[in-house]
């Protein structure tokens, strides 16, 4: 930490070609107001046209790209990140870049009303996107009105009268150094990387990090629909939002749950059985979403409206038969060494270690060595762990159904299916 309170997190890879440098603003769409949704993810956009010394676009990336480099931001709900990834000789000029862009933004009108356009288009992609509009509709059954539970690109009417003074008000709220982040991972070494730090992210005070706020409260529906002009039944089917399953507060019950989620959902149980065995659907998964104070475990497919159905009483089945008979001792090693290749795989990008390491420190203060990390939380899981969190995951009274596509007739039985 430097003395205006930013936090540095820096992972040498003396034998990698590349740096990736990423700066990770707590916050995210979760700090939005009510009255400007999306404005976090809106005001990510407009960073990137200009600062108080490069007040237009084209010089401010060139920084980045006249060197061959690479750079975008991208906003979550918790956080917001810029990162790049070059060649270590244009190191400085990317610091340089970053720090204008987050201390120093003009967000100026004629920029925002440009990027608004951008904005905008992306919304409605995403609306005409049915697997998105199954996944936002879930989220708002598991998560109720927690912050969460909101579409980070916000509303049209939103963004549409999205003015200069919003973008000030969420810039004054979260971004100073004691709320940020700044990781480097790759061909450079600590002393250099901390000699820019003191030259390029010197201002500001060292302010407490945000603070989340929000209670969660699922919704009273247990399934949620929309018609789509499309061929497939997008399907999501999960839990409401669980307090426990997050990613800093409870990893003895949250890692068994993400390896029992690799279970089901990987190339084994229901990948086997409605792809593989019949042929139902091109992709099926499990996964979670997690956050700060908690998160929510889905299953995803997409299939026509028949094979649809036909898909979840198998999904619905299997999750019955996990809770009846448990997995096998090989499942679960398997379920492990799948997760240590993604951390090894990881490990070998300098870009994905920066980005890795930045997010797990902002949002949990806590950056492990990947090896390290697997050794504490997820070798010693045994199949009792997985059995004692599989009723909050797989109970059929626990779980919401969101469905976007050609749903049609078909909706009173995807009903009956669910609540019989």
């Amino acid at each position: 930490m430097i003395p205006n309170g930013l936090w540095i997190v820096m992972k040498e890879m003396p034998h990698a070609d590349l740096v990736g440098i990423s700066l990770h603003i707590k916050g995210g769409a979760r700090c939005d107001s009510e009255k400007s949704l999306g404005i976090a993810h809106f005001l990510e956009h407009v960073f990137f046209r200009g600062t108080e010394k490069y007040p237009d676009r084209e010089t401010l990336n060139a920084l980045v790209e006249a060197d061959g480099g690479y750079w975008n931001a991208m906003t979550s709900h918790e956080k917001i990140c810029c990162l790049t990834c070059v060649f270590p000789e244009s190191v400085e000029k990317s610091f340089d870049a970053i720090s204008q862009m987050v201390f120093h933004p003009l967000f100026r009108e004629e920029d925002i009303n440009i990027e608004r356009g951008a904005v905008l288009g992306e919304i409605d992609r995403s609306t005409d996107d049915p697997e998105n509009c199954a996944h936002e509709l879930y989220r708002q059954l598991a998560w109720g009105e927690h912050p969460v539970g909101r579409d980070i690109l916000g509303t049209p009417e939103h963004v549409g009268r999205a003015a200069r003074i919003d973008f000030l008000e969420y810039f004054e709220k979260c971004f100073y150094p004691g709320n940020m982040v700044l990781s480097v991972a790759g061909g450079i070494s600590s002393e250099d990387v901390f000699e820019l730090c003191l030259k390029y992210f010197y201002d500001g005070d060292a302010n407490s990090r945000v603070r989340f706020a929000g209670e969660i409260f699922p919704s009273a529906k247990r399934i949620e629909m929309t018609e789509k002009d499309v061929t497939q039944v997008h399907a999501v089917l999960g839990t409401k939002a669980l307090n426990w399953l997050s990613n800093g507060k409870d990893q003895k019950k949250t890692v068994p749950a993400m390896l029992l989620l690799d279970i089901l959902g990987g190339s084994t149980r229901l990948f086997k059985k409605v792809r593989d065995e019949m042929g139902l659907v091109y992709t099926i998964y499990s996964s979670a979403s997690v956050f700060t104070d908690g998160g929510s475990a889905y299953t995803y497919f997409a299939a026509e409206p028949v094979k649809a159905l036909t898909s979840l009483k198998i999904t619905l089945d299997e999750y019955e038969n996990v809770l009846k008979n448990g997995v096998t001792e090989e499942e679960l090693r398997r379920a492990k060494l799948s997760l240590k290749r993604r951390y090894a795989e990881r490990k070998e990008k300098s870009l994905s270690v920066a980005v890795a390491n930045g997010g797990s420190e902002i949002l949990t203060g806590e950056t492990l060595e990947n090896d390290v990390e697997f050794k504490k939380y997820v070798e010693p899981v045994t199949l009792e762990d997985l059995r004692s969190v599989a009723p909050e995951l797989l109970n059929k009274e626990n779980l919401f159904l969101a469905l976007a596509g050609k749903i049609g007739d078909k909706a009173k039985e995807f009903e009956d299916i669910l609540i019989s």
